[in-house]
């Protein structure tokens, strides 16, 4: 009878201990595996966080450049405007210039006019003309420049634009991979979950039978005696820590397993009628 009794013992202290291994090195390989995916989620979200706020500096100087460029490029527009204004006025002041000399050329020839009042106004006349034809090609090659100006400016006011629009995106693409990546809290929870879940009801035995023997009532308790709760539904918000390390939860459930083991034990030991009231009073035996 105390063979089979000590058999039926190393039987259950060896499933035990079979068990509690198991569940260890499971807990600590999983563990170990959010570990990584946490420190892998952090140093990612710091990467991208990183990058954006480059992107934006760079996209910010980029435009504060363009700008510059932009208003530089106006004000020589406006100076050359100015010019060409100035060449067009010039040409039609010599124009009504020639007018009147042919007009009066023409007097003199009808009239009583010497030859030499004549020849003197023909040069006059023909300096004019250079003059004006001059002025003429320097209004042309104004309109040029102002043109090709004008073009140079479109083409990198369309290529800042275009810069812009792909800053904008590359910026819109970073920020929805770092909203991507803000889920290590949600795997920092689910650790505390598998924690409630498997020690959360440690000592709720002992903390039962004591309050049971003051009054009768079960008293439920926010916090166990290994100070787990269940985790907040919004840990950003609620913002509570202080869980007790895996390690310790595993230490404290493998002495109340071999607490268990030795009540066990002794109950096996004992008569049956020990047995009975060992039971019914276990802290008094």
């Amino acid at each position: 009878m105390e063979d089979m009794i000590q058999e039926k013992v190393v039987q259950k202290e060896n499933e035990l201990n079979a068990t509690y291994d198991e569940k260890m090195r499971n807990y600590e390989e999983r563990e170990q595996d959010l570990q990584r995916q946490l420190s892998v989620s952090r140093t990612q979200l710091r990467e991208l966080r990183m990058s954006v706020e480059s992107s934006q500096a760079k996209l910010l100087d980029q435009s504060q450049k363009q700008d510059q460029e932009t208003i530089s490029k106006l004000a020589d527009m406006d100076m050359l405007v100015a010019d060409l204004e100035r060449a067009n006025s010039r040409v039609a002041t010599v124009e009504r210039r020639n007018e009147l000399l042919r007009a009066e050329i023409e007097n003199m020839k009808s009239g009583s006019g010497t030859s030499e009042r004549i020849e003197s106004m023909e040069d006059q006349i023909s300096s004019l003309e250079a003059e004006t034809e001059r002025l003429a090609k320097s209004l042309d090659s104004q309109r040029e420049a102002t043109e090709l100006a004008e073009r140079e400016a479109r083409k990198k006011v369309e290529a800042a634009q275009r810069e812009v629009e792909s800053k904008d995106e590359e910026v819109r693409r970073l920020r929805e991979t770092v909203e991507g990546m803000r889920d290590y809290d949600e795997v920092k929870r689910e650790l505390e979950i598998m924690k409630y879940v498997e020690f959360g009801g440690m000592d709720q035995d002992e903390e039962d039978s004591d309050d049971g023997g003051m009054n009768g009532y079960e008293v439920e308790s926010s916090k166990n005696s290994l100070g787990l709760t269940l985790p907040s539904p919004n840990p950003r918000v609620d913002g509570r820590d202080g869980a007790q390390s895996l390690e310790v939860l595993l230490a404290s459930k493998n002495k109340r397993i071999l607490d268990e083991l030795a009540k066990f034990r002794v109950s096996l030991s004992q008569p049956p009628c020990y047995q009975y009231f060992y039971r019914l009073f276990p802290r008094r035996i």
